[in-house]
């Protein structure tokens, strides 16, 4: 743990900044409003009035807005509320106030959920991909990494991110979502490697940007 830590502190020797409340404000409400928008048949109706979810087929033939849209697409309430909120809070929480930063994370966060899953899970050309659950994955592995700088977290950023890394791990090998039974199919049919790919992409997108900036201050 002791190499690991080094690492995550070595691009942030120095304290952020402290947070701008108004920044932070504008912030959640720029992703609220992505959410609102990309579920607007959902909030109005009872599903989403048009398929805007990844599919690679759609993708190759010029789609390309599915890239970008599509992490913020649900199939229902319960899917909005429950990757929404998750997302929001995670993303809130985030010790690094740059939001140029904060920015990069998250979408670190959700190429890596979009990037495993085209890589290993052929069901992705059949049902497609949406939803923010692997950005926020992401985000929390991101979260715990912070932790990891402090002395005081430590043991509690050792404990999330040794949790998390064990339910996407388990996920990848039974091939179902962690506790996917309580949520009543309400959750559409999820690829897996969405969570571990939003992992990765957060550690790397963190690991990347400590790196850059110990480079940009040497």
């Amino acid at each position: 743990m002791s190499s690991l830590t080094t690492t995550v502190e070595a691009g942030f020797s120095t304290p952020p900044p402290s947070r701008n409340t108004a920044n932070n404000r504008v912030e959640l409400a720029f992703w609220i409003g992505l959410l609102v928008l990309a579920n607007l048949g959902l909030l109005i109706g009872n599903s989403p009035s048009i398929d805007l979810t990844f599919r690679p087929q759609a993708v190759a033939a010029g789609e390309w807005w599915r890239i970008f849209i599509s992490p913020f697409v649900h199939v229902s309430r319960y899917h909005l509320l429950m990757d929404g909120t998750a997302f929001l809070l995670v993303y809130a929480g985030l010790e690094e106030r740059r939001w140029s930063r904060r920015l990069a994370l998250a979408l670190c966060s959700a190429a890596g959920s979009l990037l495993l899953p085209l890589a290993i899970a052929p069901e992705l050309n059949q049902i497609g991909l949406c939803g923010l659950s692997g950005a926020a994955h992401g985000l929390t592995a991101v979260s715990a990494l912070e932790m990891l700088r402090h002395r005081q977290q430590r043991k509690v950023g050792g404990v999330l991110l040794v949790a998390l890394l064990s339910k996407t791990a388990w996920e990848m090998w039974s091939g179902t979502v962690f506790l996917q039974f309580l949520h009543f199919g309400d959750i559409g049919q999820p690829i897996v490697a969405t969570h571990a790919g939003g992992v990765l992409g957060g550690v790397a997108g963190f690991l990347l940007i400590g790196l850059v900036g110990k480079t940009l201050k040497g």
